[in-house]
């Protein structure tokens, strides 16, 4: 009897929580394959968030659609700004709030659901696979943005654990992508 239970809890019924033990590796690869596989990389500011007008069917996942204003091209072509929808993980529109400027006296400020701190100065971003962003249940990357700050986005799929990064006044990161581009590094 509790081989038959334990076969149907782990093996036949489906399930978000056991969907995704273990990242693609795409997600988890080296800064520097990530680099080199990504062909267009910019520095943008966020400047509008809004909810899909399909956001309230209930046969849709709600979204997100992201408008960024480019500061910096990095890498390949890209318009002088653009927009990208993701799927996201608010509950209901008035969740939508918290996807909007958050006030700070900090240049550089660490944002709810943010994994790294800005300036990407500590080890566990550079010695681990750590990212802004995280993969969900289903093994795909749906990260968040809020107006007003800039982040270093990385727009090819694959996505990867830092393809999103907020950036901060001198950025590791940010100059750690250039220089590898630039092939000063």
């Amino acid at each position: 009897m509790r081989t038959i239970l334990f076969i149907l809890i782990f093996c036949g019924l489906p399930s978000n929580g056991f969907a995704c033990l273990v990242a693609p590796l795409q997600q988890i690869v080296s800064a520097d394959e990530l680099i080199d596989r990504t062909q267009r990389i910019v520095l943008a500011k966020a400047i509008s968030s809004k909810l899909s007008p399909e956001t309230n069917r209930r046969d849709k996942d709600d979204t997100i659609e992201y408008e960024f204003e480019v500061v910096e091209v990095i890498k390949g072509t890209i318009d002088k700004s653009f927009k990208i929808p993701f799927g996201s993980r608010i509950q209901s529109p008035k969740d939508f709030n918290s996807f909007t400027k958050i006030p700070t006296v900090s240049s550089s400020p660490v944002l709810p659901g943010q994994l790294t701190e800005p300036g990407h100065g500590q080890e566990l971003f550079w010695n681990s696979e750590a990212g802004r962003v995280m993969n969900s249940p289903d093994c795909a990357i749906y990260p968040s943005f809020n107006v007003g700050y800039q982040y270093l986005i990385f727009l090819d799929k694959p996505y990867h654990r830092k393809s999103f990064e907020l950036i901060g006044s001198e950025d590791k990161w940010l100059a750690y992508v250039k220089e590898k581009v630039n092939g000063t590094r």
